[in-house]
Order: structure tokens, then sequence, then C-alpha cells
């Protein structure tokens, strides 16, 4: 289907009513000649190009389609299960024992409790928690080691 621009605006197909320049109005798009679409201001548009939709946006520039491409998505970092929390620092090459020095290091005698607690009853963690990142970087961790091992986790 042939898609028409007017005054630069997105492309679309010929209105079932134009108005030409004289003032007079023809309708049945099918019995537009070439030259009333043109006196009625409508453009044709280029064929549209091809291009991924999972990684590009099309556009138009009022002239041209254009092509860009689509911002990174950011990570969804779901909630884990104790299960896929410690299956996944297992995966990632971190002993559990580890962890439980990391925790008895913490110097702070009340948050060294509060973090012992979260580690052996919570039932589930979130990525944001700050006993995460504690305890990760206790671990050698960088942010970024810790965001891929939580995705890896999230598939256990």
């Amino acid at each position: 289907m042939t898609l028409y621009s007017l005054n630069g605006s997105y492309p679309a197909p010929l209105p079932f009513r134009i108005i030409l320049s004289s003032g007079a109005t023809r309708t049945d798009p099918a019995t537009f000649t070439p030259a009333e679409i043109a006196d009625a201001g409508y453009v044709e548009a280029p064929a549209k190009p091809a291009f991924d939709p999972a990684t590009h946006q099309l556009g138009w520039d009022s002239e041209n389609w254009t092509v860009t491409e689509l911002p990174p998505l950011e990570p969804v970092y779901e909630p884990l299960t104790a299960r896929q929390l410690r299956l996944g620092l297992i995966g990632a090459g971190v002993s559990l024992a580890d962890v439980d020095a990391a925790i008895d290091g913490i110097p702070d005698e009340a948050g060294r409790e509060v973090a012992r607690v979260e580690w052996e009853y919570a039932s589930q963690f979130e990525r944001e928690h700050p006993l995460i990142g504690q305890v990760g970087s206790a671990l050698g961790m960088s942010a970024e080691d810790i965001n891929t091992a939580w995705l890896a986790a999230a598939d256990l």
C-alpha cells in the first residue's frame, strides 16, 4: 500500500476526501489522479526500510524514514528465593562459609545480628537490600559481579 505525507506529517494512506487548491473536493481515493494528489499537497512517501523492531524504532523526519537503535533495556532484578540466592552464589564460585565469615566480619554488633537473621531466615532477597551489597563487597564482588550472579540465579 502506498503511503503519503501531507505537509511532512507521518505517512498514511490517502484519505477518502482530498481538497484541491481550487477548493474543489474529490472523494474515492481509487479515482484520484497523480496530479490531483500532488495538487492537494500529498507527497508519496518512500518505501519503509527493513528493520528489526526488537532492536530498532522506525520514525519519520517529515521527508524520510529514520531507523534508530532502541536503548538497551535495563535488567529486571526479580526477588530471589533463599535457595536461588545460595545456589547462585555457589555457581558464582562463592563458598557459603565465606558468606558466613563476611557476616561475622561486620564490625557493628547490632548490624551483624540483623545480617545474620536476614541471611538465615529470609525466604526471599531483594537485589537492592543493603545486605546484598555489603556482603558482596566483603566477598570482593563488584556491583556488576553481583548483578551478573543475580540474573543467573534467577533462572535456577
